[in-house]
């Protein structure tokens, strides 16, 4: 039943009201399916991408820029990437837990950056934490992955 049969001022069975209700219904659940399976593509492009791609000379210009405003503003950190704590090999245990060997437990472009961390910023006097950003439903939801100085 199309919504110009109902605006017409015709009468409108039990019957078709409620085939018009279910008509209703089933398109809001397509849109609901299609609003879920973009997310799902969106997260695993993130996934992928946070997985795959590595830490480049363009990376390091924008970090060492934001690390230089924070510090004019006054601040003496910045989250440099946040990502789900299922990202961690452990899920994000170690982290929550402040155990030393977190850094073990990092995959990706975050071990990436750590790595660059390590071998770069660690003997100029920065320091790396991790922290967990969120609890959703009670679980570890994300991770923050910060530089301080």
């Amino acid at each position: 039943m199309s919504n110009d049969d109902l605006s017409l001022g015709k009468p409108i069975t039990a019957h078709e009201l409620r085939l018009h209700m279910a008509e209703k219904e089933l398109e809001e659940a397509r849109r609901a399916l299609e609003k879920q399976k973009k997310l799902e593509a969106e997260r695993q492009a993130f996934e992928d991408y946070f997985m795959r791609s590595d830490v480049t000379d363009e990376d390091r210009r924008k970090l060492r820029e934001r690390v230089l405003r924070m510090a004019e503003q006054g601040h003496s950190e910045l989250c440099v990437l946040t990502f789900p704590a299922t990202f961690c090999a452990d899920g994000g245990r170690a982290i929550n837990n402040f155990e030393a060997d977190w850094p073990t437990t990092l995959t990706g472009r975050a071990a990436k950056l750590y790595e660059l961390w390590e071998a770069n910023a660690r003997d100029m006097g920065y320091r790396v934490e991790a922290r967990v950003l969120n609890y959703p439903k009670g679980l570890i939801g994300d991770i923050g992955l910060y530089l301080l100085w």
